[in-house]
């Protein structure tokens, strides 16, 4: 911890040192300050790709990634391990698109249920060669 500590009090008189003046006699204020230095160096540790602190990675996405994830809850796209950028970019047009086409149902006075006006991600279709067929919503 003192080595941490010594990094901090170098990373912020540097940057603000009243910050360290005013952690002097105040533990919570030390504790508030190294939690800072860790999580700007974790941000860059993910930035540059660092392979000895991936477990320290800290990826800011504010509430999009909870939103994102909630809406794929129970879909194919759940898994991490599922989720590819062209898919998703893909998924979200097509959301964007549906719930256009229900807009304009609904300004033109159609009454839909919930379940007909939600989109779901659904995987796309292969061909019989293994190349995408065509997107279909299940």
């Amino acid at each position: 911890m003192d080595d941490v500590w010594a990094d901090t009090v170098r990373f912020f008189t540097e940057r603000d040192p009243d910050q360290i003046a005013r952690a002097a006699d105040n533990p919570k204020r030390r504790m508030a300050l190294v939690f800072r230095w860790y999580l700007g160096l974790s941000s860059g540790w993910s930035i540059s790709g660092e392979t000895g602190r991936v477990a320290d990675y800290q990826i800011w996405c504010g509430p999009a990634m909870g939103a994102f994830n909630s809406w794929v809850a129970g879909t194919y796209l759940a898994p991490v391990e599922n989720r590819r950028v062209a898919d998703i970019a893909a998924q979200i047009m097509r959301g964007a698109a549906f719930t256009s086409r229900v807009n304009h149902l609904r300004f033109a006075g159609v009454r839909l249920p919930a379940r007909c006006a939600t989109y779901i991600p659904s995987p796309p279709r292969t061909d019989a060669a293994g190349g995408l067929d065509r997107w279909e919503q299940s």
